[in-house]
């Protein structure tokens, strides 16, 4: 049974069952879980905690590490730290 690679494109082939190609499927997989799963889990954990979601949780601590007087920011700052 031949196995076929898992990406074709005009300039190459990449056989997953090779050694590094397969590794570096292997953790871009890996990667690309994390950063799907993650997110969500932390916004279950802070919802299940308190009212806040993770972005007014995220906006709340900029505000807290403000160096303006009274921890204020612009919205416009804010935006621009935004997730």
């Amino acid at each position: 049974m031949s196995k076929q690679p898992l990406l074709t494109d005009d300039s190459r082939q990449i056989d997953l069952d090779k050694a590094p190609d397969r590794q570096r499927a292997v953790a871009w997989r890996a990667r690309v879980h994390a950063l799907t799963v993650a997110p969500c889990v932390l916004d279950a954990d802070i919802v299940e905690a308190s009212p806040l979601n993770t972005a007014d949780y995220h906006v709340l601590g900029l505000l807290s590490e403000s160096e303006q007087p009274e921890h204020t920011l612009r919205m416009s700052e804010v935006a621009a730290q935004q997730l």
